[in-house]
């Protein structure tokens, strides 16, 4: 679950990788920072391909933003929601500038 506050910025799923293409990433206090595994709801003929196809074009898209690989095994532990920690998104180098304000 999110930190408690009025209106707290989120960013969900997908929305981090968007977050992660920038070049300084704010740490805004009350923020919070989730992901999940990458599900696909249509039938594929190699599910295991498939999946490593896309583990690997995240973890190399992660890997040239100067991101953490941890991050994809973050992304891999839960299909719900797993909201990261302001410490693990630091040490992720998901967060550049902990202290920074848009």
């Amino acid at each position: 679950m999110p930190p408690a506050a009025s209106n707290p910025p989120i960013a969900p799923a997908a929305c981090v990788l968007v977050y992660a293409g920038g070049k300084t990433r704010f740490g805004v206090l009350g923020s919070a920072l989730g992901v999940h595994r990458f599900v696909t709801t249509k039938p594929v003929s190699d599910p295991v391909a498939d999946t490593q196809r896309i583990a690997g074009a995240v973890l190399g898209y992660m890997t040239k933003m100067g991101v953490s690989s941890s991050i994809v095994e973050a992304m891999s532990e839960t299909r719900d929601i797993r909201w990261l920690s302001p410490k693990q998104a630091l040490a992720m180098n998901l967060v550049t500038d902990p202290l920074g304000k848009p």
